[in-house]
């Protein structure tokens, strides 16, 4: 219900929690190899910050685009278009966009926000290209288009838990 009434809202703060169950269970997998020594409440909050005020919003704005869109192409082509568009358009600048905030707001200065990206970035655009075409096939062929950012952040707790080990 709460859903069809407040989508942006309901979307944004499910993205957030999601998000923020992901990267605890990270930080949790960092410190048990021993590489940091107690959860970081700046990472944490910076995961949350851009699930609630960025990723949330932008995903429910960027599923109504893809859905809504006039097109030639039915079936099958159509889920295949959205998917190339969703994963070679939207996914890298996404992907950018994430690591920047996350690197930022963790309290790195701009020289070493580059030197992190030059480092990582192109692992986790990798991994995203193996981990989402498949997960966006299923969200456009069997998740009803109200259900889909959920759907894509149940399968971001994974993605989180990925992201935050590169990053770390």
């Amino acid at each position: 219900q709460v859903l069809k009434e407040r989508p942006l809202l309901t979307k944004s703060l499910t993205t957030g929690v999601l998000m923020a169950v992901g990267n605890v269970a990270a930080q949790g997998i960092v410190i048990a190899k021993g590489k940091q020594k107690n959860i970081s409440i700046r990472k944490l909050m910076s995961f949350i910050v851009f699930g609630v005020f960025i990723s949330g919003p932008l995903g429910h704005a960027w599923l109504k685009f893809l859905n809504g869109r006039k097109n030639k192409l039915k079936g099958q082509k159509l889920i295949l278009y959205k998917i190339a568009l969703d994963r070679l358009a939207f996914g890298p600048c996404f992907n950018l966009l994430q690591m920047v905030f996350v690197y930022k707001a963790s309290g790195q200065e701009w020289p070493k926000v580059w030197q992190s990206l030059k480092a990582t970035f192109w692992s986790a655009q990798v991994l995203n290209w193996k981990m989402w075409p498949f997960a966006q096939f299923v969200n456009f062929n069997f998740v009803p288009p109200d259900l889909q950012l959920l759907y894509m952040n149940l399968i971001a707790l994974v993605w989180t838990v990925a992201l935050s080990s590169i990053m770390n």
